[in-house]
């Protein structure tokens, strides 16, 4: 079995942006989806598709990073 490591990584502080309470969203994971999440929102935005993200293209998205890994 694994040993659950924590780990800690600290956002730069912003005094216009609440990077708290993104940062406090990967305090409990337990499931690598919310990365996956997260990293979907991000190319998202990368790629300039608006700021309302239709949440179909987000888990297209997360499960086309995900093909991979599950299938090798």
């Amino acid at each position: 079995m694994h040993e659950h490591q924590e780990i800690s990584v600290s956002l730069p502080y912003s005094s216009i942006l609440p990077v708290s309470s993104l940062a406090s969203i990967f305090d409990q994971v337990t499931n690598s989806y919310k990365f996956y999440w997260f990293l979907a929102i991000l190319e998202a935005v990368r790629d300039g598709e608006g700021r309302i993200l239709p949440m179909q293209k987000l888990l297209a998205r997360m499960t086309a990073r995900v093909w991979y890994p599950i299938n090798y």
